[in-house]
């Protein structure tokens, strides 16, 4: 297929997006009226304080951030067969460090308020997230400190030995954050 092609089923598809949902420009938060002269009459912190109620476009972040955690994990579980189990790519080591760096910058977004599990969800991110902001948050800053801790380990290393240390921060990073705020998929 042709560059040219796919750009014209990119343009289209995402025509289709557009006319099947309706959502022509999106802002966020959706609900926010604006009063007599032309301010906002709810603030960014008005919607956190609203969290109980799903945002409209909830299932599409929740399917994102699902996927983002797929890439975070792929690059991860590529990281452990080289390092851990010798797998013959020790070339592509920093390639997938950084690759994580890369994605754990964009870890706060992919959950913003209104996305967390609902009663009648049987896994996901645990509404523990918004009601805790400050600890999610310090969970995030350390998984991208020890991130970037294997990212120095590894461009100062000449060998893949050197860095399991690092490896076994980056890991706990991802469990501490799991143990508190995911309910696995059954």
């Amino acid at each position: 297929m042709t560059l040219i092609t796919r750009f014209l089923l990119t343009v289209l598809l995402a025509l289709l997006v557009v006319f099947s949902t309706g959502d022509w420009v999106k802002g966020y938060p959706r609900d926010v009226s604006e009063a007599q002269d032309g301010k906002p009459t709810a603030t960014y912190g008005d919607a956190i304080a609203l969290d109980a109620r799903p945002s409209p476009d909830r299932d599409l972040v929740i399917a994102y951030r699902r996927r983002y955690m797929s890439a975070l994990s792929g690059h991860y579980r590529s990281l452990e067969e080289i390092l851990e189990n010798e797998a013959p790519f020790s070339e592509h080591t920093l390639t997938h460090i950084e690759a994580l760096v890369a994605l754990a910058e964009l870890m706060p977004d992919v959950f913003p308020p209104g996305t967390g599990m609902m009663s009648d969800d049987d896994w996901g991110a645990k509404p523990s997230i918004w009601e805790e902001p400050d600890n999610f948050s310090q969970l995030i800053a350390n998984f991208q400190a020890n991130l970037e801790g294997l990212k120095l380990a590894a461009m100062e290393s000449q060998t893949s030995v050197n860095l399991t240390d690092s490896f076994a921060e980056v890991r706990e990073g991802c469990l501490d954050c799991h143990r508190l705020y995911r309910v696995r998929q059954p």
